[in-house]
Order: C-alpha cells, then sequence, then structure tokens
C-alpha cells in the first residue's frame, strides 16, 4: 500500500470522527467544485467587501473539500480540483496584466504550485 493511501486512509478515520466533518464526507466532490465555481464568480463579479470575506472562506471550503476527496480516495476528483486551481491563479495572473500592467508574481508561483501537485497526483497515484 503506498503512503499516499495510507495517509488518506488516516486521514478518513481521523476526520470521520468529527461530527461535523464526518457529515461532510460524501459531499467532498460539491464542496471542491462548488468552491471553484463561487471563486469564479467572486472573480467575474468584483463584488467589493463581500469579495474579501467570500474570497477568504471558499478558498478553506475548497481545501476541505480536497482533504475530503483524498480520505474518500476520489484521486480523479482530487487532480481535477488542483488542476481547476491552477487555472483559476492563471486566468487570475492573465487578468492582473490585462486589468492593471501589474505582474502578479505569487499568483503565478501558486498555479504552479497546484498544478504540480495536480500532477503529482494524476501520474503517481494508481488506484
Amino acid at each position: 500500500m503506498s503512503i499516499f493511501r495510507r495517509i488518506g486512509d488516516d486521514l478518513k478515520e481521523g476526520l470521520s470522527k468529527v461530527p461535523f466533518l464526518g457529515s461532510l464526507m460524501h459531499l467532498d466532490v460539491i464542496l471542491v467544485f462548488g468552491a471553484l465555481a463561487v471563486m469564479l464568480v467572486n472573480f467575474v463579479l468584483d463584488l467589493g467587501i463581500i469579495e474579501n470575506f467570500l474570497g477568504a472562506f471558499d478558498w478553506y471550503v475548497f481545501l476541505v473539500g480536497l482533504l475530503l476527496c483524498w480520505a474518500n480516495r476520489q484521486t480523479q476528483f482530487l487532480y481535477a480540483g488542483l488542476f481547476g486551481f491552477a487555472g483559476f491563479q492563471v486566468l487570475s495572473f492573465l487578468m492582473s496584466i490585462i486589468r492593471y500592467g501589474y505582474f502578479g508574481f505569487g499568483t503565478l508561483v501558486s498555479a504552479l504550485i497546484y498544478a504540480g501537485l495536480g500532477y503529482l497526483v494524476l501520474t503517481k497515484v494508481k488506484d
């Protein structure tokens, strides 16, 4: 058994003991792609003060969804979520250049990190 799978099994065992997270175990895919959709809508609509609160909240929901996907061995949704977030970061990088003429190095590095993690999950994990 691979280390990735063992950590996922331990993660599932630990998260299922927490009452709130245990009830969210079957909502893993909805949390990942719902958070990505909210991020995209938030980015397109430019909601001001609501954008700041919603931006932080949906990022944490996205991370919880990724952890739940890992715990439930939903690797296809795990790497799809990681690639989706990397794509969102690339979009944010390009729009910062187009809108403001600002080269956002942090978003570019974030896109590379999440794309790299998605690639590792895609190629190295054999279920």
